[in-house]
């Protein structure tokens, strides 16, 4: 995250000030609480926080502001946008992305309004307290604002930035045939189930203690472009268990990296 009450060029993250120096030119137009990130991709980029502002430091109004945007910004990090127009939710209903638990079956439009103003004073003013809705009061995120950001944490480059982790107490089931050619980050062991295939055409991280078990009559694929390896730079410490009556195979080019070969266990 860069912060400060000076702007000056900065090649990393791609900010220009003008020939003077100093912010001279942007600085009128960014007070207030305003900022930047970076937007998720299945590109392995590192991610940047700019904090456009000059906060008034140590004043307790001025921390809470900067939090308020920090959270914010780390919202778009986690693939959230903007709840108002400009840059914001897809406005089409059937868009599988469409945010109807905020605006409802049909979209009528959200506006940005100003930082101070009360969401609680009128509940037809289209004002809310909304994480990704640009005022003080920007705390809430919707059950499926919720889910994107746990979809992000999967699939996108801030999976990076999370522990490699396994919760053994729940499973990630496959139910029916999927093929995954996006890089996927699992935080607990998948399960395939009879009559099930996956393919493996990414990147597939299986965090410390995370197994991957085929159950009969299940079937994985490593594609010639799939591989199983472990979070956060290690190979896979898992178990692969290949049930009796289950398949497995690897394409040419397709591989799987673990710490002991001896838990590819063929029953």
């Amino acid at each position: 995250m860069q912060r400060g009450n000076n702007y000056t060029d900065d090649p990393v993250v791609n900010v220009k000030t003008d020939s003077k120096g100093a912010g001279a030119v942007l600085e009128p137009f960014l007070r207030g609480a305003t900022g930047f990130t970076l937007t998720p991709s299945f590109a392995d980029a590192d991610f940047y926080i700019v904090e456009k502002t000059l906060w008034n430091d140590g004043h307790p109004a001025g921390d809470y502001a900067a939090a308020t945007n920090i959270a914010h910004e780390l919202g778009h990090v986690l693939d959230l946008l903007h709840t108002y127009s400009g840059g914001s939710e897809t406005s089409k209903a059937d868009s599988p992305d469409y945010m109807w638990d905020l605006f409802g079956k049909t979209f009528t439009g959200y506006d940005i309004v100003n930082w101070g103003k009360n969401p609680c004073e009128s509940a037809i003013d289209k004002v809310t307290n909304n994480l990704m809705g640009g005022n003080q009061t920007s705390q809430y995120t919707s059950p499926l604002q919720t889910g994107k950001m746990h979809r992000a944490l999967h699939i996108y480059n801030v999976k990076k930035y999370t522990d490699c982790l396994c919760d053994t107490k729940k499973k990630w089931i496959i139910g029916k045939d999927e093929v995954w050619d996006f890089p996927f980050k699992s935080y607990n062991p998948i399960i395939i189930g009879n009559g099930q295939k996956l393919t493996v055409a990414c990147t597939l991280e299986m965090p410390d203690g995370c197994d991957i078990i085929v159950e009969n009559g299940g079937t994985l694929v490593i594609a010639q472009t799939g591989i199983i390896t472990g979070g956060c730079d290690k190979a896979w410490s898992g178990s692969l268990v290949i049930r009796k009556g289950a398949q497995f195979s690897v394409e040419p080019g397709g591989k799987y990296i673990m710490q002991d070969l001896s838990k590819l266990i063929m029953e």
